[in-house]
């Protein structure tokens, strides 16, 4: 049963792992360590002296945040036209 967490703090995210392990206990279920990872959508995390590239994989879509540029372009000069 694949499962996807998004949030910005890490320790929601590490609440929602708890909740979630305890879940799959209830019904007879665990998470598997070595199909279960923390990332980052946008930027690479330093683990075990290893870079941990940005982003994931789920059911076929890579999912990940790309930076955006600091200029807007267009005719509107990044202004929403009224």
């Amino acid at each position: 049963m694949p499962i996807v967490v998004l949030h910005e703090d890490y320790d929601v995210i590490l609440q929602c792992k708890e909740l979630i392990a305890q879940w799959l206990e209830q019904a007879g279920l665990e998470l598997k360590p070595e199909k279960t990872s923390i990332r980052h959508t946008l930027k690479g995390i330093e683990h075990d002296g290893k870079t941990i590239e940005p982003g994931f994989d789920f059911l076929g879509f890579n999912i990940r945040s790309y930076p955006i540029g600091k200029y807007r372009s267009g005719k509107t000069g990044g202004k929403i036209p009224q």
